[in-house]
């Protein structure tokens, strides 16, 4: 899914910059990558338009390993967040530099797993607002090799 954000205030132009999102990590210290999906924001910034909007992808397609799977069997739904950061850089950036300016955006990425016997749906809440809610969710099959 690509949802497109406006960069506040209006009154001033970014579309000399590019923005780049970074993970921060997990926001509860025992979660890692061993029992919960990383979190793989772009690697490269993305351009900002004339309008101050810019494109990010949230992606349903989390890699699920058995162990992952496992722990559904014992804390159905596994819930955790990622701290996220959008950062703004130079227009000329290809997302190495050391040097990021300002932030413009900080927040959580809310995320749970759900299973059945036969399905498991993810359901992502990138940037938690009650009046203008971004979710998604996905309900997919268990994959056959995951299903044993």
């Amino acid at each position: 899914m690509i949802i497109q954000l406006t960069i506040h205030p209006l009154d001033v132009n970014f579309s000399k910059m590019k923005i780049k999102e970074i993970d921060e990590g997990y926001v509860n210290p025992q979660h890692n990558k061993n029992n919960r999906p990383p979190h793989n924001p772009n690697p490269k910034p993305v351009e900002i338009q004339q309008t101050n909007q810019f494109k990010d992808e949230i992606a349903l397609d989390l890699p699920i390993t058995k162990d992952q799977l496992n722990i559904l069997d014992k804390e159905n739904p596994m819930t955790w967040g990622h701290k996220c950061w959008f950062r703004l850089v130079s227009a000329q950036s290809n997302g190495n530099d050391p040097e990021l300016c300002a932030g413009v955006a900080r927040g959580i990425m809310n995320c749970s797993i759900s299973k059945t016997n036969k399905d498991i749906t993810i359901e992502i809440d990138k940037f938690h607002s009650e009046k203008n809610p971004v979710k998604v969710q996905k309900t997919t099959p268990i994959p056959n090799n995951l299903n044993n």
